[in-house]
Parts: structure tokens; sequence; C-alpha cells
């Protein structure tokens, strides 16, 4: 039996990417640049993984580019930091390039909520999410709302993760909701380490949208290949 994952919240900004040429350079050769290239940072934290004992909760940072694989648009998976060397070991068997993160801090802070990826004790990549309004407190004993955000959508990956050369598509399927609610936007500021290959990417000047999403039901990963 497969994860079921019954709880989880984050946040995730969407980013023009201020390196058009280095993104090109990014994406696997089998995928295409889409007509609007666009950066996803996004930090979620499972509270509730059903089926696996040893998985009940772990966070995850993930950063993606918007790709297209002939009429089909998804997110490829540049990198996913875990704090559970289980899901790491597992998602690579599914193309997914997760790797072991020092640590992933998701918290609100000072009326924002803020996380931040970090290993040997330094920051890879942080996001800040202001909200428009107020966002309701994820409280563990009630429910909240189903809103998937990239790369929960769909995922596009290959095997070996980075550097297979048949495409994959990995779906967020939900299987059942306790409540709908809208997303919930705001506005982000991200921060990345000048170390990583991609950082070029994000101009950390700017100001970019944002959501805070939260989910309590069933839902699942699926899986298929694309060519």
């Amino acid at each position: 039996m497969g994860r079921i994952f019954k709880k989880f919240h984050g946040i995730s900004a969407t980013v023009d990417p201020a390196d058009r040429e280095l993104y090109r350079a990014l994406l696997p050769d089998i995928f295409e640049t889409p007509d609007e290239p666009l950066v996803s940072l996004t930090i979620v934290e499972y509270v509730h993984v059903a089926a696996w004992p040893l998985l009940m909760s772990y966070r995850e940072g993930a950063v993606a580019l918007k790709s297209r694989f002939k009429d089909d648009e998804g997110w490829f998976i540049l990198d996913m930091p875990v704090t559970r060397g289980l899901a790491a070991m597992t998602g690579r068997r599914n193309g997914f390039p997760k790797k072991r993160a020092g640590s992933i801090e998701f918290a609100p802070m000072g009326g924002v909520w803020r996380g931040e990826v970090a290993t040997n004790g330094k920051e890879l990549f942080s996001v800040e999410l202001s909200p428009d309004g107020e966002y309701p407190r994820f409280e563990h004993d009630r429910p909240a709302c189903p809103v998937p955000a990239p790369p929960l959508e769909t995922a596009h990956l290959v095997k070996p993760p980075q550097v297979g050369l048949k495409p994959r598509k990995a779906r967020l399927e939900v299987k059942s909701i306790t409540k709908e609610t809208p997303r919930l936007p705001g506005t982000a500021q991200v921060s990345v380490d000048t170390g990583e290959a991609w950082a070029t990417l994000i101009d950390e000047t700017r100001v970019w949208p944002g959501v805070y999403f939260q989910f309590w039901g069933g839902a699942s990963m699926s899986h298929r290949s694309l060519s």
C-alpha cells in the first residue's frame, strides 16, 4: 500500500526567471521551455502520512521549473530536500530528485509564514509569505482545504532523477476531501544561497506572488510515462 497523504500545509512562491539561458540549460533536453517560463519555490509540512508507520510526518522543499512535453505542461523538479531519509529514498525510485536536508523550518512568524531549507547549518533557500488577508491557523484537529500548489499539481520527472532519458509525470490525486476552501494568496520574498546552481534565476530584490495552502482528506501520487 502506498502513501496516503492525510494532512499537509505549505507555502509556494512563483517567480519569473531572471536568467532565461540558465533556465533552458537546467531543463533536460527532452522537455521544452513553455511559453511562460516560471520558477516555483515550495515548502510543505506533511503532518500525517497514512499507511507508512515509519513516515508519519516530514517536511519537504521543492524548486521547480515550468516545463512542457508535447502538449503536456508541468513542473520539472530541480531540487527536493526532505527531512526523512525514507522519503528521500522512495522518492528517488520514482524519479524525484530528493535528498536529505539538514533541517526545514516552517512556521508563522509575526504575521507571515516563513519556510527555510538548510543543510550543514547553511540556508539553501527560504520563502516568506505575507498574507493579503488573515490566514487561518493550521490546527491539527480541524479540517482545512485541498489546495495543491506547484509542483504538487503536475510534476515532470526523468528516471534516474535529473539524468534519465525517459520522461515521466507525477500528480497528486485527491481521493477524498473534508472541506473545500479557496487558495489563500499573498506576496512572497525569497532568498537563495549563491552557491546553488539555479541561484541566478531568482531576483531577490522583488516581491513575488505566493500562496498558502492546506489539505485534509486523502490523496496519493499517481505516476505514468509520458513517452
